[in-house]
């Protein structure tokens, strides 16, 4: 699941960010770093919900969780567990 979930950010974030290359993320890599801003923050978190089929708390942005991709997939794995 982790591998799969990495690899579905790289795909938004260089579908949204056609300047990105994918060889450059990494899972410490700052999400700013690749023009991730808070609409597209929103995108993705909608993304991860529909592909992944989880609901994330609607406040989710606001706690400053999402800082590195490492962390989104950390959250997201969280989130399935509790829900398991």
């Amino acid at each position: 699941m982790r591998e799969n979930l990495f690899e579905k950010l790289k795909d938004f974030v260089c579908e949204n960010n056609d300047w990105v290359k994918r060889e450059e993320i990494k899972l410490e890599s700052d999400l700013r770093e690749f023009g991730i801003d808070s609409i597209q923050m929103m995108m993705m978190i909608v993304f991860i919900e529909e592909e992944f089929g989880v609901t994330m708390e609607e406040d989710v942005m606001d706690k400053g969780i999402f800082t590195t991709f490492e962390s989104v997939m950390d959250y997201v794995e969280k989130i399935e567990k509790e829900n398991a």
